[in-house]
């Protein structure tokens, strides 16, 4: 299993969620593959931890892919 340690950053806040990201992209990188998705209001700072963790998979080597679920209504 992977360390619960993150390497230094700016961001601040949402750690325990940023853990279990890193966690889940360690996972991955090991061979056990899955798919993680972040939902919740607008404004809650989905996007700001995916950009987080987009770092620390390039950090790692890892490609990324991006991607967005507009609301319509």
């Amino acid at each position: 299993m992977a360390s619960n340690v993150l390497p230094e950053s700016d961001f601040i806040g949402r750690q325990e969620e940023l853990v279990i990201l890193t966690n889940s992209l360690d996972d991955a990188i090991s061979g056990q593959g899955q798919i993680v998705m972040l939902a919740g209001r607008s404004g809650i700072g989905k996007t700001r931890i995916a950009h987080e963790l987009v770092t620390q998979a390039d950090a790692k080597g890892t490609k990324t892919l991006w991607g967005r679920c507009y609301e319509h209504q």
